[in-house]
């Protein structure tokens, strides 16, 4: 099986919306550095981890609470052609539990990871043990979903006659208000980048609007969305949002 195949076959990721998937991507290696080692946590099937190998010569685990991912991951490994396949690996793992990893990692990544951990503790758990993961001065390149963006999208969608965006039964929205202080406990903000902000507005407020005139579901890859996802951000509309973190020796 051909490796576009083997994705096709498989669901590239659990985001079902692809172009938001690749807009993450392309945000989050902009911030990978030279020769990084990294740890990806929450890879799933590895779709992503495989995407931030190509951009630069790193050494990569990924690990996943999924051990049917893990394996699928490992799977594409085997029958991929890519460069510096002994610098992938993949695990079984927790987020709320990285003892085995302590200071292992220079750069740690999460795509919708902590929004899957549970409750507000342990998303805050989880923020510990990915400190504990990364050495001295380490990036943590933390791409999740908060509640302020969903509600401002709502907020707008409401205007128009569109019904509310509501989270899945498995996702916890992180609470900036309450999240950031714990964050700024651990981490330096370097930056929070509202990377798909405009591709939301357009996508899930104007795209929505003209298909509900239509009678129609609104398709994630219509042109219109294509169209949007190239360009310049304006404002925080977007529940994903990238957080550049640098960790505090504390």
């Amino acid at each position: 099986m051909k490796e576009h195949e083997y994705w096709e076959s498989l669901g590239k990721s659990a985001c079902p919306d692809d172009i938001a998937r690749d807009l993450s991507i392309e945000a989050i290696k902009k911030w990978i550095p030279k020769n990084a080692n990294i740890l990806d946590l929450g890879c799933g099937n590895g779709y992503c981890t495989f995407k931030f190998n190509e951009l630069k010569n790193a050494s990569i685990l990924g690990v996943d609470y999924s051990s049917s991912s893990v394996e699928a991951a490992k799977k594409f490994l085997q029958i991929s052609d890519i460069k510096n396949k002994n610098e992938i690996s993949f695990k079984v793992g927790s987020a709320l539990d990285l003892s085995d990893y302590y200071k292992k990692f220079n750069t740690v990544i999460t795509i919708r990871c902590l929004i899957n951990v549970g409750d507000f503790d342990k998303q805050v758990e989880a923020l510990r043990q990915i400190h504990k993961s990364l050495d001295s001065n380490g990036i943590y390149l933390m791409c999740e979903n908060v509640i302020s963006g969903l509600s401002l999208t709502n907020k707008f969608r409401s205007k128009i006659g569109l019904s509310e965006i509501k989270t899945r039964w498995h996702n916890n929205y992180l609470d900036e208000e309450k999240f950031i202080p714990e964050i700024k406990k651990l981490y330096k903000i370097i930056q929070i980048d509202h990377f798909c902000s405009t591709y939301f507005f357009i996508s899930r407020i104007v795209n929505a609007w003209l298909a509900n005139q239509k009678g129609e579901e609104p398709k994630y890859n219509d042109p219109i969305n294509e169209m949007a996802a190239k360009l310049p951000n304006i404002g925080e509309f977007a529940p994903m949002r990238l957080f550049i973190l640098e960790k505090k020796n504390v």
